[in-house]
């Protein structure tokens, strides 16, 4: 009769600190001690029998592998400040944008020569476990929305009848006359204007933190040469806004007007502004001169951008939870 496997009890040795009979002893416990022999339709040894070995070979395997390595046990590590908001962003299923801010509230690592996941040069201090505890606890604020979800709002712009760039085209003080209104549009001859142009001006506030879908309607404005079309978030304090995180660029080329997107994540307080970029004019003749009343943009001869009438901007409110997935929040 052939053997099923080529283990052989007979001949292995008890001696644990031989490598070969370590891993065959050891290959004997797993199976044991997921009741996975003897087979089923063999006779069964008594269940106190087979604790017993079970417990007595676990401790000689166990001071056999810690004699093997010195008498020492690899050092457990922390999550870094990176995989912790990775490892919140995963689990909780939170945007990434939290997972990110989660990671600040966290220590900086220490210098460790360039490798900061090296468990012997980890320190883990009493300021690093209450930073921990109060990320968790910021996470499972942010993963825990109770009661229904906000719902979902859409919002459009009309540039070409905002009242409030009516005003600032036709002003005669210093500081307007930067922008130039159309048929359809207003049109910036400059980036300056991007504090004209924000979705605070227009009365759209930011109602709950989440995913936006934005789309922006724009066109060349006497431009021979491509133009650039940005798109900035940011926030607006008491006296002025301060939009300085690009979260989109996009090339206009020719008359006809592109529609973008972007779905970046706003809380209360941001804002939104479409801007100009790579705009060609003469080094004499700088736009940004045109916002005093001896000059105004319309009459600039050079290029700018235009934001269409026809859907400027548009906002579509995604919740951070949701189950199943609302149909206008699926990015």
């Amino acid at each position: 009769m052939r053997p099923v496997t080529p283990l052989n009890l007979v001949d292995l040795d008890y001696d644990l600190s031989d490598h070969e009979a370590f891993k065959t002893w050891a290959k004997v416990f797993e199976p044991l001690d997921r009741s996975e022999m003897s087979p089923a339709t063999a006779p069964q040894p008594d269940a106190a029998v087979v604790d017993a070995a079970l417990a007595s070979l676990k401790r000689s395997l166990t001071d056999a592998n810690r004699e093997a390595r010195g008498v020492q046990r690899t050092p457990l590590r922390r999550l870094t400040r990176l995989e912790y908001g990775y490892t919140i962003q995963d689990l909780l299923h939170v945007d990434e944008v939290v997972g990110a801010e989660l990671a600040t509230m966290l220590p900086a690592e220490a210098d460790s020569g360039g490798f900061d996941t090296v468990a012997v040069n980890q320190s883990m201090s009493p300021l690093h476990v209450q930073s921990y505890l109060e990320a968790a606890d910021r996470a499972l604020d942010a993963a825990l929305v109770v009661g229904p979800p906000p719902p979902v709002e859409h919002r459009r712009i009309d540039y070409a009848k905002s009242q409030y760039l009516f005003t600032l085209a036709d002003c005669d003080f210093l500081g307007c006359g930067g922008i130039v209104k159309l048929d359809d549009a207003y049109a910036a001859i400059s980036d300056g204007a991007i504090f004209l142009f924000h979705s605070g001006a227009e009365g759209y506030a930011v109602p709950y933190p989440g995913r936006y879908r934005v789309t922006v309607e724009a066109y060349p404005y006497q431009a021979d040469t491509p133009v650039t079309l940005t798109l900035y978030r940011g926030t607006q304090p008491v006296a002025a806004a301060s939009l300085d995180e690009l979260i989109g660029a996009w090339e206009l080329v020719g008359e006809t007007p592109r529609t973008v997107e972007v779905t970046p994540f706003l809380r209360p307080g941001d804002l939104v502004a479409p801007s100009l970029a790579d705009n060609d004019f003469p080094g004499a003749d700088s736009p940004d001169g045109y916002f005093a009343p001896e000059k105004h943009a319309r009459d600039y001869t050079r290029e700018g951008i235009a934001r269409s009438s026809s859907g400027p901007a548009s906002w579509y409110f995604c919740p951070i939870v949701s189950s199943p997935p609302r149909e206008e929040c699926v990015l």
